[in-house]
């Protein structure tokens, strides 16, 4: 059953790559280490990363731990870890 999950979140990963995404439920915006250390608890995260460019460079993180919707922006961009699944999008709206 978890690898139709993780089959299912890859497709659904795969879809998302280049779109906006908009998250409901639960949600908590925390800094780069405490973000850091919830990728580091899961054995394959799913990470949506977003660029703004412009003048004043912001990239926004959004991953999903235990049910909760976890965001990060900082103005440098992370190293993550080679164990987690980055898709590239054009917006993240946390509601």
């Amino acid at each position: 059953m978890d690898r139709d999950i993780q089959t299912v979140a890859k497709a659904c990963a795969s879809s998302l790559k280049g779109k906006n995404v908009r998250s409901l439920g639960p949600r908590a915006r925390v800094d780069d280490t405490v973000f850091q250390t919830l990728l580091a608890r899961s054995a394959e995260p799913l990470v949506l990363h977003q660029d703004s460019g412009g003048l004043i460079r912001r990239h926004m993180y959004l991953t999903v731990y235990k049910g909760v919707t976890f965001t990060c922006v900082t103005r440098q961009a992370m190293t993550l870890p080679s164990q987690a699944e980055v898709v590239e999008v054009q917006g993240i709206s946390v509601w």
